[in-house]
This record gives C-alpha cells, sequence and structure tokens, in this order.
C-alpha cells in the first residue's frame, strides 16, 4: 500500500484512479539531477534535449533542496526553482536529500540513482558532458571498481594531488587507450562517470541519455547563447542584474534574493568553533587527520573564507574543506551516509512539484515519497513511522531531520518567516 500525507484530496485521488491509464501506455519518463541555482535557458535547453534525444513522455528532475553540491544556499529557494522547472519542461520535481546533495560527486550519485531506483516509471538519465569530452564513461565507471586502479588514486591524492588530477592520472597510467593527456575532467564529467557507476553498483536497468553542453561551466562572464549558472550568480553578486533577462527563460520571473551569505558563514563557523574533536572526526567530509587542522584554524579565524584558506593544501582541496564545515554543521556523519547507501536501504524523498496534465504520476511514487497537499502538515516526525510501516527505520528519520535542519538554516540565512519543510505545499502549475 502506497502512503500519503493528507490523502483525501481531489488531485492525489485522480492520480491514483489514472495510475493503471500511465501502465496501459506503457509511458516512460527521463530523469535529470539537477540544481537549478537558478534556472537559465541552457537548462530549458537541457530539458528540451533530454525529452527529445530519450524519446520519453515525462521529465522527472531530481533536485539539490537547501543545500548545493558546492556547500552553499541557493540564491532562491526550493520551491521557486522547483516551479521554475515545472514551467519550462519538467513534469515533476522531487528533492534530493541534503546527506547526499551536499556531499562529493560519488555519494551525491548514489543519492540521485537510489531515488531514480525507486521511481519505477523512470527509464532514463541525461546529463550533462562537455563538448571536448572524448571518454567513454561506461569504461571509466567500471574501471573505478578495479582495487588496483583504485589504489593508483589512493596513492597519488596521498602525495596531495586533487581527485581529478589523481583519476586522470590513474587512467593514463593504465588505460592510455582510453585516457589521453587531451581528456580533461571537469566536474560534469566526473559526475556523469558516477552516474554510470552508481547504476551499476545497484544494478539498474536504465538508459543513459548525454547531452553536450553548450557553455563553459566554469565561466564567469554572460555568454550568448546560453550563459552558465556560475555566470549569472557572479552578476547577481555584482549587482548586474539588469542584464540577465536575455539568459532566463521568459517565465522565469524576477529573481528574489533574500539569501545573506555572511549570516550564513557566521552561523557555521560559530558551530564549528564549538564542535569538539571527537565529534568533528565523524563527519563524512573529515579524514586523514583534517578534523586537527581545521579547529585550529578556526580558533584564529571568524571569517569562513580564511578558515578554508588557511586549512586548504594539496590534500585538502577548498570544495572539501566547504563541505565538511557545512555538513559538521548538519550532523552529516560516515555512518550516516554508509546507511543511507546501502544497497538495501530505500530512501524517504520530498515531492515539491508536477504538473496539473502529469498529476497520474503521483499514484505511482512508493510510500517513501513525501508528497504534501495543504498548507499545514499536522503531523510530527516523531509520527512519520505511521506512514512507513512496512519499512521502518532510523535512517529515515536521520535523512528527513537533516533536510528540516537545512530548511530551518535557509530560512534564517533568508529572513523567511515560514516552516519550509512542514509548512510548505506541493507545487503545481
Amino acid at each position: 500500500m502506497k502512503h500519503y500525507f493528507n490523502i483525501h484530496n481531489p488531485i492525489l485521488d485522480n492520480a491514483l484512479l489514472q495510475n493503471s491509464i500511465l501502465h496501459k501506455k506503457s509511458k516512460t519518463a527521463c530523469a535529470v539531477v539537477c540544481e537549478y541555482d537558478p534556472f537559465h535557458t541552457g537548462h530549458k535547453y537541457m530539458l528540451t534535449e533530454a525529452k527529445l534525444k530519450s524519446g520519453c513522455d515525462y521529465i522527472v528532475c531530481i533536485m539539490s533542496g537547501s543545500i548545493t553540491q558546492r556547500a552553499t544556499l541557493p540564491i532562491v529557494d526550493k520551491y521557486t526553482r522547483a516551479r521554475h522547472a515545472l514551467n519550462n519542461g519538467a513534469d515533476l520535481v522531487v528533492q534530493l536529500p541534503v546527506v547526499f546533495s551536499s556531499a562529493n560527486a560519488q555519494v551525491f550519485a548514489q543519492g540521485a540513482i537510489k531515488i531514480l531506483n525507486q521511481l519505477k516509471f523512470v527509464t532514463h538519465l541525461a546529463f550533462g558532458i562537455e563538448k571536448e569530452n572524448t571518454l567513454d564513461i561506461h569504461k571509466v565507471a567500471h574501471l573505478l571498481d578495479n582495487s588496483q586502479f583504485g589504489e593508483v588514486i589512493a596513492k597519488a591524492s596521498k602525495y596531495g594531488i586533487p581527485y581529478p588530477s589523481a583519476l586522470q592520472y590513474a587512467m593514463q597510467e593504465y588505460y592510455p587507450n582510453i585516457v589521453t593527456t587531451k581528456d580533461k575532467l571537469h566536474p560534469n564529467t566526473i559526475l556523469a562517470i558516477e552516474y554510470v557507476r552508481a547504476i551499476k553498483h545497484y544494478n539498474i536497468n536504465i538508459e543513459t541519455v548525454p547531452i553536450e553542453r553548450t557553455n563553459n561551466f566554469n565561466s564567469m562572464l554572460l555568454e550568448e547563447p546560453y550563459s552558465s549558472a556560475s555566470s549569472i550568480r557572479n552578476s547577481i553578486k555584482n549587482g548586474d542584474i539588469q542584464n540577465l533577462k536575455d539568459y532566463l527563460p521568459y517565465n522565469v520571473e524576477e529573481l528574489d534574493i533574500k539569501v545573506n551569505n555572511s549570516i550564513y558563514e557566521a552561523i557555521l563557523v560559530a558551530y564549528l568553533k564549538n564542535t569538539p574533536i571527537s565529534r568533528l572526526k565523524k563527519v563524512h567530509s573529515i579524514s586523514e587527520g583534517l578534523e586537527y587542522r581545521l579547529l585550529s584554524v578556526a580558533k584564529k579565524y571568524s571569517d569562513l573564507d580564511k578558515i578554508i584558506k588557511f586549512s586548504k593544501s594539496k590534500r585538502y582541496i577548498y570544495s572539501r574543506i566547504k563541505r565538511a564545515v557545512v555538513q559538521n554543521y548538519l550532523q552529516i556523519t560516515k555512518e550516516i551516509v554508509r546507511k543511507s547507501t546501502s544497497k538495501n536501504t530505500p530512501i524517504p524523498f520530498r515531492v515539491l512539484g508536477i504538473r496539473t496534465g502529469s498529476t497520474h504520476l503521483l499514484g505511482f511514487l512508493p510510500n517513501t515519497a513525501i508528497v504534501q497537499n495543504t498548507d499545514i502538515f499536522d503531523k510530527s516526525i516523531s509520527t512519520l513511522n505511521i506512514y512507513f510501516v512496512d519499512q521502518v527505520m532510523d535512517v529515515f528519520k536521520e535523512l528527513i531531520n537533516r533536510d528540516i535542519v537545512a530548511d530551518n538554516l535557509y530560512c534564517v540565512c533568508s529572513g523567511l518567516d515560514k516552516d519550509m519543510y512542514f509548512g510548505s505545499k506541493l507545487i503545481k502549475v
């Protein structure tokens, strides 16, 4: 039996009645893992291409919530970003729990693929790759699980070589016919490899749909025809908002930026300064003595950027340290990640929004999906087990609790007087 919150709702009831229609017509869906920080014309192009190249009937977005993989707060909240996606090609938007969205590429991908595996009507996964990519990502993903290959990467990392460079070195050393010095392992390429690796790891029958990027993901300049999210965020940071209209879809309303990063960083630093070594060493991104280095520097400085700058080294890169600081606040430990990425552990996920013409998809959601159809959710976290009676696991509460903490952090840093988790209903467009 599927369990939904506030199930006596006309839209949801209609969805349950229509689910047989989807089955009879053998409708299929293509998934896209995303952040949309913010949603721009390049993302709209991606959704269009995903539907065209996959030949699927629906597009399902698995989107980061209140914390991105860069360990930052999105410039607009998750419900606004879900609405933007639904207005530009998505049929259903679900949230990637923060335990995964704030992690490295491997865990980020594993979380997305686990959700994809629970959405049984999803048959394809589309992801972006760089134009100059010549790698066979399926072969590379297979190599990563070779123990000798892993040892080479680990050895290179110990000498302070960042993971992308260590991975490239290992592949050039052992498989020069697959990887050459011309191949560049950009973040999106690494994510693509990890998606394929996770699909293999969880033994999922999903067809991959690589889509070439049309822009430089790392460019800080606004460029035609599609600008990167990085360049748009940079323009917003510099107060150059007027020139963004050419790079955002017409139906993306004027971005109402409320996030105060100074408050965000101050909260993270204050919490870090008061964290004992014994607890910090349990944080997922902390290893090899980083906890001692990080706390030692944190005692001297109160500025997050300075703490990261003076803690980083060839071994501890900036992005890893920032993720560690955020994971410390959210109490995302190695044990929680281990349990939540286990093959036999389904994970709960929030449904953020759906197109009114696709509401029958709600009837195909697993009982781990959290669908809220009213503004007020009147059940506390302690009663959630009632709705997961067939699969009661502590990991459910742990994942949901951390999403609640992340949402509360976002609200405080954005001046939003609301309960983002229990006080926001399903978006319908």
